[in-house]
């Protein structure tokens, strides 16, 4: 099953607002805070093609055509908390088929016209690396809220 496109305008939501974040916390990912607006939406342009071929390629299903075009871009400033952000990047990494990126089926099936509406001028960061930086950075910080890690020691046993 692909992921809902609304999920990933959530997302882009979340990500501009880290943009706007100064202070290092729970709310804040620098692995997005220091992204354009375009560079955000062209890599969950990206993310969402991925999981879209990734679904095809493993389960053979039929492709949305232009299913990206389904997601809404536009800023409301309506995010998602962190834990519900987390759960939804670490879900579009699961359904991402590596056996699908070497295979070369994105490639192949990414055809020119099934790529309207993407700015290929805007320049992004590796989407796949981003993805992982941002989950291990957003994991990092809610570990650091909790109170027991909080309390444990950190260079002695006492």
């Amino acid at each position: 099953m692909t992921i809902e496109p609304e999920i990933f305008g959530k997302l882009v939501n979340k990500m501009i607002d880290y943009t706007f974040r100064k202070q290092v916390d729970i709310n804040y990912c620098s692995v997005a805070g220091r992204m354009t607006e375009n560079q955000i939406k062209e890599t969950v342009k990206y993310w969402s093609v991925l999981n879209e071929m990734s679904y095809v390629d493993r389960y053979k299903g039929e492709v949305f055509e232009n299913f990206h075009e389904l997601i809404d871009y536009t800023y409301r400033g309506q995010s998602p908390n962190t834990y519900q952000t987390l759960k939804w990047l670490e879900c579009i990494q699961y359904n991402i088929e590596m056996n699908t990126i070497k295979s070369g089926v994105i490639k192949n099936s990414l055809k020119q016209e099934d790529m309207r509406g993407w700015n290929s001028s805007v320049i992004i960061p590796n989407p796949l690396k981003t993805l992982t930086r941002m989950i291990d950075e957003i994991k990092s910080a809610i570990i650091k809220e909790i109170p027991q890690y909080e309390e444990a020691k950190w260079n002695s046993i006492n």
